[in-house]
């Protein structure tokens, strides 16, 4: 029978196994390795398939260890359905509201999956009277056990829509309490900035999340006006504003075929502008200029070791900059928790300029995906929904660690359980490196582990 297992060498050579069923890492050895091959519920079939090779008692112990580890996952992952299909059904299930604010944008990014920042319908900016009837819907069915709430504004270009920030953040802080904190987020293209929202940003617990692909000749090519001007000057005399005021800024690189032969130096171009968080993400295209091609993906594929090493050398160096990518599932390893992606997480309210309710915030626009509207009721997650996402590819050796992206996986299959084959692909070298990291800051730099790897 077996048991599915990935054999994985850190950077100083040490071998190790994580074994993905169970979402744990042991030492290698070859009688583990051996163990795992011949892997089966039954210990006493065990001792008849590796009595000539392993002792009775070592099968045991290994097996006794390895069984716990799995009822302790299988565990975890049926409280979590019966968790969140609770909330789904729960008259309070919301701590999160995802607001887009603007159907429209400045800038015309090549490649945009969200048509100009319209998502294929009219471009149009949120009305505040809207506003206020999804914020009076939230507000209704927020779980005030939490303490905290959050807000994460977006478009198109949410700075487009300043008099909506401006009426969120003042709407919140008239109707919540003051022991309830409330977070903004906000993901931009950092060109539409002045000294008023500078102010509301440095003042309200705002987070800016930037999209931005590297230095001045590949964010000029991919991120241009609707003119077609070049955003880098604009943007890049903004990230020095936000960084006078601390206000806390991570960057979001899109890659493609144009950019994707150079993404360390476009890493190093953004961290040489003061942001020290990146994360980035595959293009979503057919366009045959843009869209990663298999050399590509190889030549990424490559990258992704060399980044590994330079995050490693960075944090040895005490260098402050991180490419998050590397560390989102060394997160879910440290703490053992589980990879889902936020389309089945129902305390997330994911809503458009026109109140309609979606299950994913790039999956707006998609009729397909329309859960309900704020006037009306909102369809609650299945069951089947739930165990379909935590029991997912089975076979794969990563499974317990990766977090699919249902829009990834609808886009390329019409289907969000049926994974994408390339984003599988990147996924899993992602996720290998984030092991390796994880296990080489533990075997060298263990007090850093609790600072990197808690999830917050």
């Amino acid at each position: 029978m077996g048991i599915a297992y990935e054999v994985i060498s850190t950077y100083s050579g040490k071998k190790i196994i994580y074994c993905g069923e169970c979402n744990k890492v042991f030492e290698y050895s070859e009688t583990l390795k051996k163990f795992l091959d011949a892997y089966c519920s039954n210990v006493q079939d065990m001792f008849e398939k590796l009595g000539r090779e392993i002792s009775e008692n070592e099968i045991k112990q290994y097996h006794d260890t390895l069984q716990q580890y799995i009822n302790v996952r299988k565990e975890k992952n049926e409280q979590f359905c019966e968790k969140q299909l609770r909330k789904s059904q729960s008259s309070n299930p919301y701590t999160t509201l995802w607001l887009n604010v603007s159907n429209d944008c400045n800038l015309r990014c090549i490649y945009c999956y969200g048509d100009g920042g319209c998502f294929n319908k009219k471009r149009d900016l949120i009305k505040i009277e809207k506003v206020d009837e999804i914020l009076k819907f939230w507000l209704k069915k927020i779980d005030l056990n939490k303490g905290k709430l959050k807000v994460v504004f977006f478009g198109g270009e949410p700075l487009l829509n300043k008099e909506a920030i401006k009426r969120v953040v003042h709407y919140l802080k008239t109707e919540i309490t003051k022991d309830i904190i409330t977070d903004f987020e906000i993901t931009t293209n950092g060109t539409i900035l002045d000294d008023e929202l500078l102010e509301i940003f440095a003042t309200n617990h705002f987070h800016v999340t930037l999209s931005i692909d590297g230095g001045k000749e590949i964010q000029d090519i991919q991120r241009p006006f609707t003119n077609g001007k070049g955003s880098y000057l604009k943007v890049t005399q903004n990230i020095q504003k936000m960084r006078k005021l601390r206000i806390p800024i991570s960057a979001r690189v899109t890659v493609t075929h144009k950019n994707v032969s150079q993404l360390m130096q476009c890493l190093c171009d953004i961290w040489d502008l003061g942001i020290n968080n990146i994360f980035f993400a595959p293009v979503s295209t057919e366009n045959s200029d843009l869209k990663l091609t298999k050399q590509d993906m190889n030549i990424l594929l490559e990258q992704i070791e060399k980044l590994g090493k330079y995050q490693y050398e960075n944090i040895v160096n005490h260098k402050n900059i991180y490419l998050t990518n590397l560390f989102q599932y060394g997160k879910i390893l440290h703490q053992n928790a589980l990879g889902i992606c936020s389309f089945y997480i129902p305390e997330v309210l994911k809503v458009d300029i026109n109140g309609n309710i979606f299950r994913c915030h790039r999956l707006i626009g998609n009729d397909k995906f329309l859960a309900g509207n704020v006037a009306g009721e909102v369809n609650n997650l299945k069951i089947e929904e739930l165990e379909a996402a935590v029991n997912k590819c089975s076979e794969c050796t990563l499974k317990s660690l990766c977090i699919p992206c249902c829009e990834a996986n609808d886009y390329a299959n019409q289907n969000v359980n049926i994974p994408c084959k390339e984003f599988c692909q990147l996924q899993k070298a992602i996720i290998i490196e984030n092991i390796r990291l994880y296990v080489q800051i533990i075997e060298t730099l263990p007090e850093t582990v609790t600072q990197i790897y808690t999830i917050k």
